[in-house]
């Protein structure tokens, strides 16, 4: 047999190599699929058969599993059924993940579910269902293997009992879960003794509560998305009549997206690393209610005032012109080294960008991102006490330490202009890159 045959002998062997692997490694493969689909590779060979069951990860969905015609408001017994066979199978290896999306099953079951898991040493939890009033069973809150929890609740209130402790957790993530009062959020992070990092998406709060407080000693990073508002039924934010109270002193990455709040107390933390801020101001875009909106802002990055670090969004930065004396009031930033924006083309969004700089005397790196029109047209209706084009105002700025400008979307605008004629005056040693509106030019200068 010459050497052509034998290779081709070879591409057209049937051995199943996949099978050969040693059970670990086919866990871990099936680890990261839906288990409906982990169960049915049972059937593709002898070999297969019981692997599904010594899995350390499970992923029951119950979107995966149709209900039976005229069954749309019971029990999903497919899934159901599913869920127990599964879970009673399981082998007595740990469960190192159990993620339950769920609609209409019992309870009971479902904290049936749950307890079965904790006695495997479960080490991440994913909880995700629209049910009103869920009340875990309480061997959950004590449960000493879990570092990972998700609560995805679609609104729903979270129950807590009286006394709990969990003693492992690390991740904590909130997604749509409904607080009538803070005291309920303060109870929660307070049983969370070693809690590292703290995810908060669209979250919601009584229209009662004053005041929101986000407190911990342990975290050190802190995602608030869309976490804080009341929002009424037409569609209007209820920010404005809200003060945000962030007490994380070891805090090292934070992230806030969301309406403005009618005032921010957060303390400053040498521990910050990086911070990204991208406020804005509910429908209608606005109203007097709104009206120095711009030292709200002023006071959330007085708190953010020691990042190395620091991106805000074009919003944020509108939000931030509208306070007349910006320069007196804006913090110091005495760490910062790294400065990403997004702009619009007004003249007071790189005087405000000026501001910035001015406030950060070992600034290295500034990048912005342009883009086309702004948001809230009110803000432009004062009147400028400063000119780009003569470098009126900005006499005393000098950028000893800025080594690199990249500006992206540059249009040729004026403002454009003045401000980049304004960087190549005080900075010194400096690379700026100008990316033309539409990518296909690119600009080098060197001050």
């Amino acid at each position: 047999m010459n050497q052509v045959e034998e290779s081709s002998m070879k591409r057209t062997d049937p051995t199943d190599r996949i099978s050969e692997l040693p059970d670990t490694v086919l866990s871990h493969i099936l680890s990261s699929i839906p288990t409906k689909s982990v169960v049915r590779t049972s059937i593709l060979a002898k070999r297969w058969r019981y692997i599904w069951k010594s899995v350390p990860v499970m992923d029951f969905d119950e979107n995966l599993f149709p209900r039976q015609t005229g069954n749309a408001e019971h029990e999903n017994t497919s899934f159901v059924g599913f869920v127990d066979r599964v879970m009673e199978s399981h082998d007595d290896t740990d469960i190192r993940k159990l993620r339950l999306a769920f609609f209409d099953a019992d309870i009971a079951r479902v904290n049936k579910w749950i307890q079965i898991a904790i006695d495997r040493n479960v080490r991440e939890l994913l909880i995700e269902t629209p049910k009103n009033y869920v009340e875990f069973t309480e061997s959950l809150f004590s449960c000493d293997s879990l570092v990972y929890l998700k609560f995805d609740r679609s609104y729903a209130n979270l129950k807590l009992p009286e006394s709990f402790c969990f003693s492992s957790l690390r991740t904590l993530c909130l997604s749509a879960v409904y607080f009538p009062e803070n005291a309920l959020l303060v109870q929660l992070l307070s049983g969370c003794p070693v809690l590292q990092d703290l995810d908060m998406n669209g979250c919601r709060w009584s229209m009662l509560e004053r005041e929101v407080e986000i407190s911990s000693p342990t975290v050190t990073t802190l995602s608030l998305d869309g976490s804080c508002p009341v929002v009424r039924s037409n569609g209007d934010c209820k920010m404005k009549d809200r003060t945000i109270k962030i007490c994380i002193p070891n805090v090292k990455s934070f992230k806030y997206i969301d309406h403005i709040a009618k005032d921010y107390n957060m303390e400053s933390h040498l521990s910050l690393v990086n911070a990204f801020i991208d406020v804005r101001i509910g429908e209608p875009y606005w109203s007097e209610a709104y009206e120095n909106c711009g030292y709200s802002v002023v006071n959330l990055l007085k708190g953010l005032s020691n990042a190395r670090y620091l991106s805000l969004s074009d919003s944020t930065l509108e939000l931030l012109c509208d306070a007349s004396d910006l320069e007196e009031v804006l913090p110091k930033f005495p760490n910062l080294e790294k400065l990403v924006i997004i702009s619009g083309r007004h003249e007071l969004h790189f005087i405000a960008i000026a501001f910035l700089l001015q406030s950060s005397p070992v600034l290295k790196t500034l990048e912005i991102q342009i883009e086309s029109s702004p948001k809230y047209k009110h803000i432009y209706d004062q009147e400028e006490g400063y000119g780009l084009a003569e470098g009126e105002g900005f006499e005393n700025l000098y950028l000893h330490c800025l080594k690199e400008v990249k500006i992206c979307g540059f249009g040729d605008s004026e403002n454009e202009l003045n401000f980049v004629k304004l960087l190549l005056r005080v900075a010194n040693k400096t690379k700026i890159n100008i990316i033309k509106d539409r990518g296909d030019i690119e600009i080098n200068v060197c001050t």
